[in-house]
């Protein structure tokens, strides 16, 4: 299993690898998907005979050998790291966790104020997709990983500066998403007007998104377009009710493969329930019911039903059915 560790590394890694050898890129990857160390520690040498400068190469071996005791290793291999990237916050406080292990107080201590000196200074992953970009200049997928990573910063000017170079390489991008989050970071931004834009661009392209329609409408509400908010609105829930359809149909056809389908049908009572249909809704509550009388979440779910299909009786017209 993965430690914290990995988790932060594996975050790091992703944003900055580009500017290395793909050979060593792909090793690096195998190395932090085993859970068998030694494995992890072989292809983490490999991966540093192709690309010495590899700093994610160093900390993940590092990390490896700190897993298995060899603390004087794992001590060796961060400081190679922090050699190659004195920015390296992540790798002085590794060091400093290690040395704390080995009993050195004085150590740990020096390694932590390093490291927020360190966090001050600069930002490490930044710096090494800037040597990415520099590498080579028309690298679409470093401008986009620079470009999340600014934007998960607050550098929101320079994140759609980004999004922009790679937006202008890649032309039209294979999916929305890119478009999607140069949306975001303009609304954060306060460009609300270049916001629905981008929204609106990513609508065309992914008809079915949720999300855009759901930001762009309320986009459209602060700037005054009340029309357009509304049919936004509506449009998100012709979509949303189409995903729950999808869940019912999906949780139908694995009740047919169930001996017990109580909980099941609870899911799909529910989602019957949010598309409005209480009809089935009721249906399905009630034949957990009859397996199971006191079934507490099927009688709540029961009273749900009811209650909701009396107030959509009482606001009814009169005469009608």
């Amino acid at each position: 299993m993965k430690t914290l560790c990995f988790g932060i590394v594996i975050c790091a890694f992703s944003l900055a690898v580009a500017a290395h050898a793909e050979s060593a890129r792909s090793l690096v990857y195998q190395a932090y998907d085993t859970s068998d160390n030694a494995e992890a520690i072989r292809l983490f040498n490999r991966a540093l005979e192709e690309d010495a400068d590899f700093i994610y190469a160093y900390a993940g071996r590092g990390l490896r050998k700190q897993q298995q005791g060899d603390l004087a290793g794992a001590i060796e291999d961060f400081t190679k790291a922090i050699e190659k990237n004195p920015l390296f916050r992540d790798a002085y406080i590794w060091r400093a966790k290690a040395k704390q292990q080995k009993g050195d107080e004085e150590g740990y201590h020096a390694d932590m104020t390093v490291a927020e000196q360190a966090a001050q200074k600069g930002d490490y992953a930044l710096a090494e997709l800037d040597k990415s970009i520099e590498n080579d200049p028309q690298d679409a997928q470093g401008y986009l990983d620079r470009a999340r990573h600014k934007k998960h910063k607050g550098q929101l000017e320079g994140a759609i500066e980004d999004y922009n170079h790679y937006l202008l390489y890649v032309g039209r991008p294979k999916n929305h998403l890119a478009i999607f989050e140069r949306a975001n970071a303009k609304k954060a931004a306060g460009d609300l007007n270049g916001a629905i834009s981008d929204y609106s661009m990513a609508i065309r392209m992914f008809p079915d998104n949720a999300a855009a329609y759901e930001r762009r409408a309320a986009l459209r509400r602060k700037v005054g377009d009340v029309q357009g908010a509304e049919a936004d609105m509506g449009e998100l829930h012709v979509i949303q009710r189409a995903q729950k359809m999808k869940q019912i149909e999906k949780l139908s056809r694995s009740m047919k493969s169930t001996e017990a389908p109580s909980l099941l049908l609870l899911q799909r009572s529910k989602l019957w329930m949010e598309v409005g249909d209480l009809t089935n809704a009721l249906r399905d509550a009630r034949q957990v019911l009859n397996a199971s009388p006191n079934n507490p979440r099927a009688k709540r779910l029961e009273r749900e039903i009811l209650r909701s299909a009396n107030e959509h009786q009482s606001t009814k017209p009169k005469g009608s059915p």
